[in-house]
Order: C-alpha cells, then structure tokens, then sequence
C-alpha cells in the first residue's frame, strides 16, 4: 500500500471514528455525559485535526498558497478566530515587528496543548505578542472597534450561529478593520455525490 493511500486510509478510520462517537453520544441524556463522552470527542478531534494540519504543513497546496496570499501584510492587532493546533502560525511569526497583539481563539480545552507545542517552537519576540484564549466566537472580551483584523480559515462553516460570530467580529473590528477568511463552500450542483456527502456531515461538523 502507498503512503498516500495509508495517509488517507488513516484519516477515513478517523474520520469515522470521531463521527461515530458524536453520534452515540448525541443520543445520551446531558446528565449522563462524561469525559468519556464529549471529553473524549473533543480529545480524538483535536488529535485528527493536528495529524491533518501537521502532513500538510509546508506542502505546496492551494489552500496554504492561499493562506500565504491572505495573511502576508497584517498589522496591529489580530485575532486568529478557530486557532486549532496552530496551522496560521507560520503565517504570524515572520510579522512580529507589524502584528502588536496576537489573539489566538480556540473554545476547544484539548486543542492548547498542540498548540502550546507548536508556540514552543517560536521564538520569545513572538511568544510577546501573543494571547491563548479559550473565547467562543459570539463572546470576544475584547472592546468595540479594537481589532485590526480577525483571520478565519474552515471555522465559520462549522460553528452554530454563524450569524451571531459575524455580528460579534463587526463588533470588535475597528472601522477599515478587515475580515480575512478561507471556507468551504457549497458543492455545484453539477457534483451531486459532493453535495450529499456535505449534506451527511453537516449535522455531525456543526
């Protein structure tokens, strides 16, 4: 078997297996919820998740050619909405004598401590700049008109009340602040197997 079919083998096994405990565990009383349930949901996602980022760090992809395109000429004060594991790090550290403040929002607890390990490889300039925070996107404690730019990348296609995190960043961007995304769109309707596969997931990614 070829390393990238293992690769992808590996992320399918994954995959399913995350979807399989959110769907069992979606089905339980709130009472009896454990860490063995959404605790453990949130610990094997932040693990799939920093596997996915770390074998596509530095490859020559669209979506990081992309990133470097968005994320090249920032400034200020920045807010990293959806943080993750640390993927638009790259994108920051070369801009510590722009970037003022770093704010990097991720609500997801199992997510800091992949993200700490990757802030461990920077340097003590860039560790100045920067701010860890476990914020949901509807609720920034950060003043009106206070950021520069907030940096989305595959975050607003999986938060409930999208509309309310886009009132929230309108909130704190500054006036000419500027709102940078990357996202997942709807598949065309000439790709109907994409458009169910998309429709399947939904209820499970949100």
């Amino acid at each position: 078997m070829s390393c990238c079919c293992r690769t992808l083998q590996a992320v399918l096994v994954s995959l399913a297996l995350v979807i399989g405990l959110v769907l069992y565990n979606s089905h339980l009383p709130r009472e009896r919820e454990t860490p063995g349930g959404r605790g453990l949901i949130k610990s094997l996602f932040a693990r799939f998740i920093n596997g996915n980022m770390k074998s596509s760090e530095g490859q020559d992809t669209i979506i990081n050619q992309r990133r470097g395109e968005l994320l090249h000429n920032l400034s200020g004060t920045v807010v990293d909405l959806g943080t993750g594991t640390g993927t638009n790090i790259p994108y920051f550290v070369n801009q510590t004598s722009s970037i003022k403040s770093l704010y990097l929002v991720e609500p997801n607890a199992e997510m800091h401590g992949y993200l700490y390990d990757r802030l461990a490889l920077e340097s003590d300039e860039f560790h100045d700049i920067v701010h860890v925070k476990d914020w949901i996107g509807q609720e920034m404690e950060l003043d009106d008109e206070s950021v520069d730019a907030v940096v989305t990348v595959h975050v607003l296609c999986s938060v409930t009340g999208m509309v309310d995190v886009l009132e929230e960043i309108k909130r704190v961007l500054k006036p000419g602040g500027r709102l940078l995304f990357i996202e997942h769109v709807r598949a065309p309707e000439g790709d109907p197997d994409l458009r169910w596969l998309q429709d399947f997931v939904e209820p499970v990614w949100r």
